[in-house]
């Protein structure tokens, strides 16, 4: 399946080893409601996987200047920390991937835009830290993906 030998492997976080993006899509589309906006997919997927900056940028090109980003955040936040509290879910397929890559003495990183505490969390409440061994977040750098310093720290 891959080539071998393997240097390591670098796996993107939500949407590739966890199943987030379905409760940051719920928490999302939650937070413009309660602020009396309609997300759109469309704009949706365009702030996937983007830094926190561009991603509010966006955001206020599609709902105007007057657009309550702090609100929004805040209300993104305890949406999602709410849907989290009840599961944090593996994608299909990632606990035995890093299962066979730990058998193979193969280094295992994740490279994510979420920020640090965040991801730390995640990953463990996911039970898949303790199978990590190097975990590099937006708040690691000054750059974040898809700048190629996220995947060489």
């Amino acid at each position: 399946m891959f080539p071998v030998p393997l240097d390591a492997v670098i796996f993107d976080m939500d949407g590739l080893l966890l199943d987030t993006e379905r409760l940051y899509r719920t928490a999302i589309f939650g937070a413009c409601e309660d602020l009396g906006h309609n997300m759109q997919d469309s704009l949706h997927l365009s702030l996937v996987g983007t830094p926190k900056e561009i991603g509010d940028a966006k955001l206020r090109a599609h709902f105007g200047d007057d657009f309550a980003i702090d609100a929004y955040h805040e209300k993104c936040r305890i949406r999602f920390r709410t849907l989290c509290a009840k599961t944090m879910p593996l994608r299909q397929g990632a606990s035995e991937i890093l299962d066979w890559l730990k058998e193979l003495n193969i280094p295992r990183a994740v490279a994510t835009s979420t920020p640090r505490v965040l991801a730390l969390d995640h990953l463990d409440r996911a039970g898949i830290i303790d199978r990590i061994d190097a975990v590099v977040t937006r708040t690691d750098l000054e750059f974040g993906k898809p700048h190629p310093d996220t995947s060489k720290r």
